[in-house]
């Protein structure tokens, strides 16, 4: 009998943990949190400090930056290992941690299990770009190796691009929404999402039709059991 284990990193995404044979996170979230690297590194390449480009600087309760630059955009520019963001010695304001520092503190967790386990690694040279790389190619054994640390870097890596999205004046893509009462066509489980307009199984991670045929699936199904 196929032993199944609920994914510890659904409910960063607002979701009930999917029951999944591989251990601690399902197929659904490695993928959203491939993605979310992805992510992290284009926006940080598209970050422009001029004042006036991607959102605002002005923030509710202070004045305007005085350093003729979005300071919040320069915070996200240091390099890993930074002391403190730049903002934080700006009167009324608080700076946040740069994408460097923060991939660069996850790789290094890893990196520390890693040579616990015998992987003799090199450490990642500490760019944006080349620590999302690391990460991604690695992600897999995070996974199955850091039960108890995956879900903190998960939220971590949907914040951080987050972050990076509101800089650039990007437009956040809708979250997936659960489809109610229908299980999955091709493992029977009720584990399905919609996603873009299609219905995704976060325990298989099959796509099963159009979400107004998944709906109609569920419809169906509840008018029979109530009947």
């Amino acid at each position: 009998m196929t032993t199944q284990h609920l994914c510890r990193v659904c409910p960063v995404y607002g979701q009930q943990p999917a029951h999944w044979t591989y251990p601690h996170v399902c197929e659904y979230c490695r993928g959203r949190m491939r993605r979310h690297l992805h992510d992290i590194t284009e926006q940080w390449w598209a970050l422009d400090a001029t004042p006036g480009s991607g959102n605002t600087e002005r923030i509710s309760g202070s004045k305007e930056a005085p350093l003729g630059a979005r300071v919040d955009v320069l915070d996200q520019m240091l390099p890993a290992g930074a002391d403190e963001a730049i903002r934080s010695n700006i009167p009324d304001q608080i700076g946040d941690p740069s994408a460097a520092t923060i991939l660069d503190r996850i790789a290094t967790e890893w990196l520390e299990v890693r040579r616990e386990h015998g992987l003799r690694e090199r450490r990642p040279v500490p760019t944006v770009a080349n620590l999302c790389s690391w990460l991604e190619y690695r992600l897999p054994w995070a996974c199955e190796r850091l039960p108890d640390a995956i879900d903190d870097h998960a939220g971590e890596f949907k914040s951080l691009v987050g972050r990076l999205h509101a800089l650039n004046g990007s437009v956040r893509s809708r979250e997936a929404e659960p489809v109610p009462g229908t299980p999955c066509k091709q493992c029977g489980q009720i584990a399905l999402l919609r996603i873009d307009g299609q219905t995704v199984c976060t325990n298989c991670s099959q796509y099963s039709g159009p979400f107004h045929e998944a709906m109609a699936d569920a419809i169906a199904r509840t008018a029979s059991q109530a009947a």
